[in-house]
């Protein structure tokens, strides 16, 4: 704050790039800036860059005799729901889940209790570069992202409220169906039920 606050004063002030409209409501308000000086610009990525492979599921929304394969991509910290992965994949047998992401420690300590929970059906990758993460997703028959409550930056911080999460944006531009968790911050780029799922946080069922 005393860094930013020095910043939107200082005789070279043009204004601010805000990653959402909750952010940029907030900067308003704890700096009593003028709002025509902050442009709310989400995360986004080039639709070139995506992969649009055929869908991995039959049209009849099933899988067939293979799993439903569900993939989550993106970092491990806190809230952004592997933990949540981890739950489901217990009691929804009959998909694979995929979860790729890091840091690697994190991902180490995932796929160790993956397998004291003898889950089977759940694969940790690891970190994935950004073409293999788009693959991934290319290949799956849903990508999910199931944020919990308080979503947690590298640095400890609680982001739930204004975070604009990279890989829904990629998971829009792969045309795969997802399932994200209800934070209200993203409903400035989904709608429920019509451009995602979006369940409950930290609800498993």
């Amino acid at each position: 704050r005393w860094v930013l606050r020095r910043l939107v004063r200082a005789p070279g002030f043009r204004g601010i790039v805000a990653i959402s409209g909750a952010l940029a409501d907030d900067l308003v308000q704890e700096f009593a800036l003028d709002p025509g000086t902050i442009l709310v610009a989400h995360d986004a990525v080039r639709p070139a860059e995506a992969l649009h492979a055929a869908p991995a599921a039959p049209a009849d929304g099933t899988a067939g005799d293979r799993p439903v394969a569900v993939t989550y991509t993106g970092s491990l910290y806190p809230g952004k729901g592997a933990d949540l992965l981890l739950a489901l994949a217990a009691r929804c047998r009959w998909a694979h889940f995929t979860i790729a992401g890091g840091p690697p420690g994190h991902a180490d300590g995932l796929r160790g209790r993956a397998v004291a929970d003898g889950l089977d059906n759940v694969t940790v990758t690891g970190p994935l570069s950004p073409d293999d993460a788009r693959a991934a997703q290319a290949a799956s028959d849903v990508l999910i992202a199931p944020f919990a409550s308080r979503v947690e930056s590298d640095s400890g911080v609680d982001i739930a409220r204004w975070t604009s999460p990279l890989k829904v944006f990629e998971y829009m531009a792969s045309g795969r169906p997802m399932v994200v968790g209800d934070l209200p911050v993203l409903r400035e780029v989904l709608r429920p039920g019509v451009d995602a799922l979006m369940p409950a946080l930290d609800d498993v069922d």
